[in-house]
């Protein structure tokens, strides 16, 4: 207690005497994350390790860790809906958004990251993927999951069998849904921002955009990557 109050203090790590010995409570992250008021992060090595650029990979390599990361985004929003559904609240949880970072832009192929992202996404808009590729993919996380603890876990720390069964049995329709906001298939549309540094891509057969990327330079990518005689991205 202090003088006019309580001094609520937050550490990681207590190491003075003083903050040691007037320690009242002990409530880390562990305990927090425990008690369901957290998250349990888990960074998938072969999504950064596979594109370092010291490294050799193929590019059915970099379409395969691509493919990973939007199952897993696809799977996040489909626990989202469920978990909704069940606790009849909408309102619960965030809307799961995917983050992209890419090393190179305006490169040539096959060094170009972001071509090799958007190439995916066209070979899952239109349906092309191959669904043994796809299968593999959910094989793959699947196991990757299995083997860290405290990602699906119950009160006694057991995996929840379930929730692998939900990744193992998603469709390739689903994901689509999920990651493009559409069931049917269709061709990618974009849209350019005015500020002429924003691109935005939607399905065709859907309403609603699914994907922005923001690029310093536009200019390369309107004449060498995207088709301007009409609004589609032909890949």
């Amino acid at each position: 207690m202090v003088k006019n109050g309580f001094l609520f203090n937050f550490s990681a790590t207590f190491t003075d005497e003083d903050d040691i010995v007037t320690t009242v409570a002990k409530y880390n992250l562990e305990d927090f994350i425990r008690n369901g008021h957290g998250k349990n992060i888990h960074l998938s090595d072969a999504t950064f390790s596979g594109f370092k650029r010291d490294k050799i990979i193929t590019a059915e390599d970099k379409r395969k860790i691509v493919l990973k990361s939007l199952i897993t985004l696809a799977f996040a929003k489909n626990q989202v809906m469920r978990i909704r559904t069940e606790a009849r609240q909408d309102n619960l949880y965030h809307n799961p958004m995917m983050l992209t970072l890419v090393h190179s832009v305006n490169t040539a192929e096959p060094k170009n990251d972001l071509l090799a992202f958007f190439k995916v996404l066209q070979e899952i808009a239109s349906g092309e993927i191959d669904e043994c590729f796809f299968k593999a993919a959910k094989r793959e996380l699947a196991q990757e999951w299995q083997s860290i603890g405290g990602l699906f876990e119950s009160d006694n720390g057991a995996l929840i069998g379930k929730d692998i069964n939900r990744l193992e049995s998603m469709s390739t329709a689903a994901l689509r849904e999920a990651v493009f906001l559409g069931k049917k298939r269709g061709a990618l549309e974009y849209t350019i921002g005015v500020d002429n540094k924003e691109i935005a891509f939607k399905l065709k057969t859907a309403a609603t955009p699914f994907a922005l990327i923001r690029i310093g330079n536009i200019s390369a990518w309107k004449k060498g990557k995207l088709c301007m005689k009409g609004r589609y991205l032909p890949i």
